[in-house]
């Protein structure tokens, strides 16, 4: 059994997202096998897992990337939560808690 494999497409999103939600529907199930060509790793999830989100959107380049990583038998639990929506959420301007002070130095 091999045990990693690589791969990248340029490709429509809703062939992308396949992908996605075919590896997510395995995943929960118990048992993934990702093949590429001769390549193949099969994957048995544990309980826990580490998410790794990122993010970001610069000068007309936008990127989304997902991570899960886990050790079988592992029990450790994290409790932030990640927040996703499709709506942008509105934030406030840090309050300025420094007094300005306008004595001039002689």
């Amino acid at each position: 059994m091999g045990n990693k494999v690589s791969y990248k497409s340029h490709t429509k999103l809703s062939q992308a997202l396949s992908y996605l939600e075919e590896i997510i529907k395995l995943l929960k199930e118990g048992k993934a096998c990702i093949q590429h060509d001769r390549e193949y790793v099969t994957l048995t999830p544990a309980e826990n897992v580490t998410l790794e989100v990122g993010a970001s959107a610069k000068k007309g380049k936008e990127s989304l990337a997902f991570e899960l990583k886990w050790r079988q038998g592992s029990d450790s639990e994290d409790d932030s939560e990640l927040k996703i929506s499709a709506e942008e959420p509105e934030m406030k301007e840090p309050e300025n808690h420094l007094e300005n002070n306008n004595d001039t130095a002689e």
